[in-house]
């Protein structure tokens, strides 16, 4: 996911009353991505850590 699609999709379910929690997690640090990146990478790009805290602020967190 871009971090546009973590903020838009991530909004759309957060805003839903059933919907507790926004999860995204890393099993290890050293699975590949499907474009080849290891996912630790991923997940502190600059625009990764600011769509999650951009969620984080929007769901309450």
């Amino acid at each position: 996911m871009s971090a546009d699609e973590i903020v838009n999709y991530g909004a759309t379910l957060g805003s839903e009353p059933a919907t507790m929690i926004f999860l995204d997690w890393e099993y290890d640090r050293e699975e590949r991505w499907f474009e080849g990146s290891v996912g630790n990478d991923y997940f502190d790009e600059p625009e990764m850590q600011d769509a999650l805290a951009t969620l984080g602020e929007f769901l309450g967190g």
